[in-house]
């Protein structure tokens, strides 16, 4: 039978099932569907309007989910998720929306029949016990969120963008601690799964920009194991992400999804703390990656405070080196105590056309060498020297001739004891040898960054005078290394 020729209260109920995603072109497609779907034209643009941007901080009251309970298709409308702020909001009702015996009764019932709740292994009780101890009704140790978070994912199946703020399964208890854990991942893992569905409404089955953002704080960190879920996303393109850890022996890192690769094209890591190894396992399963920006920091009890840049930018030239066509790898100022190995060779970037280098990468021994600086101060292979400044090769024998812009972000001077030599080894004869070494570079730039006004740079203004000989623009920014995101940030 013909779509048109159905009974009108059917017509009515076809358009309806078809809100949000494809009520306006059902009812622009002819007179007598718009007709039948008139009376929801307002209604529908009203909830477009208001629940395009979720922005969920209600995570102390359980309106939002008592609201979904309801109507479901509230949650279909979103195209952006942010639960950053979820720790910042309380209801001016003192708890008497929560307190609703109907209201928690219906929030019961949703998170019974929950579909990711029904999951081999998952224990639909634990998390009941756990989303109400996140919604205040009972001591709350949970206070981070998880489990309130995670099972609000499960109700948006139109997100594109989606901005998360969980740094630990809460504060609970040791003794629950490995049950938790178990629990989120068996969840996080079906949403995973159930986004590869044919099923148009699967959750995060669209979702192609994910920010994950806790406080770049020395003392604040999560293991990158932890989001591995969410990068399996068939429609994922973009990370950006800070605090994350991925080091041998510490915070290791494997990519458990069998079989999967990731579909990410751009990587935005900052105050992060990663090895080679930690990388190398990310990086072996993002083919389609060209963007790839690491912001490197220590983190508590001195994780990553060694740093070995040449083995880190080696691990990416060997893994994605073919392909990338954005490169950065900076230092988070005053972060670490010193650089294992620097960086000698960039001639396996083959389409590289935007690199943004710290200082500081260059500041060691070659990979090649053997030779350990730092910590580790482990000596040369047989027929190496032991390393000094005036070992740095200069940059246009080091640079990809693809190259099209070239920065360096330079600061930590004192604390590093890196002088203005370390500068000048690096743009030695760069103007003589960029036309037949670099013959793409269009533009190269040096970024000084100083955290006081009086703040003395070594040798300064020999520096800037052989950077003006070597036609190479300059700068100095006055920063500070407190702020969560500034301008003087290459990333």
């Amino acid at each position: 039978m013909p779509l048109l020729n159905l009974p009108s209260e059917l017509l009515r109920q076809i358009i309806w099932e078809s809100v949000p995603e494809g009520f306006e072109h059902l009812i622009l497609s002819c007179r007598t569907l718009y007709d039948c779907g008139k009376p929801f034209i307002q209604q529908h643009r009203i909830r477009k309007k208001r629940y395009r941007l979720m922005s969920i901080q209600g995570s102390f009251d359980a309106s939002w989910l008592a609201g979904f309970a309801e109507e479901p298709i509230i949650s279909y409308y979103a195209t952006t998720v942010d639960l950053l702020k979820q720790n910042g909001f309380k209801s001016d009702d003192n708890g008497t929306v929560r307190d609703r015996e109907d209201t928690k009764q219906r929030v019961q019932t949703l998170i019974k029949q929950s579909p990711y709740l029904a999951l081999e292994g998952v224990d639909p009780k634990f998390w009941i016990d756990m989303i109400l101890r996140d919604l205040g009704d009972a001591d709350n140790y949970s206070d981070h969120n998880l489990f309130l978070g995670v099972f609000y994912l499960t109700f948006f199946p139109n997100v594109t963008d989606l901005i998360l703020p969980w740094s630990v399964p809460g504060g609970i208890p040791f003794h629950d601690h490995e049950r938790a854990s178990h629990q989120f991942e068996l969840v996080l893992n079906g949403i995973t799964r159930g986004s590869r569905s044919e099923f148009s409404r699967r959750a995060l089955g669209k979702l192609k920009r994910l920010s994950y953002l806790l406080i770049p704080d020395y003392n604040i960190h999560q293991r990158l194991q932890f989001i591995l879920p969410f990068l399996c996303l068939p429609k994922l393109e973009e990370l950006h992400a800070n605090s994350l850890t991925a080091i041998d022996f510490h915070q290791d890192f494997k990519w458990t999804q069998s079989e999967r690769f990731s579909s990410l094209q751009t990587i935005e890591f900052v105050h992060c703390c990663m090895d080679a190894v930690g990388i190398s396992e990310l990086l072996a399963h993002t083919p389609n990656l060209t963007v790839f920006k690491y912001g490197h920091a220590s983190k508590h009890h001195g994780l990553g405070s060694y740093w070995d840049a040449g083995e880190f930018v080696a691990a990416i030239e060997k893994l994605v080196g073919g392909q990338l066509r954005h490169l950065a790898v900076t230092v988070e100022i005053n972060s670490i105590n010193g650089i294992d190995a620097g960086v000698t060779s960039m001639h396996g970037f083959k389409k590289l056309e935007i690199l943004e280098m710290d200082l500081l990468a260059f500041y060691g021994p070659s990979i090649e060498s053997g030779e350990k600086a730092g910590i580790l101060d482990r000596s040369p292979n047989p027929g190496y020297k032991k390393w000094t400044v005036d070992a740095i090769p200069p940059l246009f024998k080091t640079l990809p001739t693809c190259l099209q812009q070239f920065s360096i972000f330079a600061h930590s001077w004192n604390n590093m004891c890196i002088d203005g030599k370390t500068m000048m080894l690096l743009y030695n004869g760069f103007r003589s040898a960029r036309p037949s070494y670099l013959p793409n570079l269009n533009r190269c730039t040096v970024r000084f960054a100083v955290q006081s006004r009086g703040q003395y740079i070594p040798c300064y203004e020999e520096v800037c005078k052989q950077l003006g000989a070597e036609g190479i623009e300059y700068s100095v920014l006055l920063v500070d290394p407190r702020s969560r995101r500034d301008d003087w940030e290459i990333l």
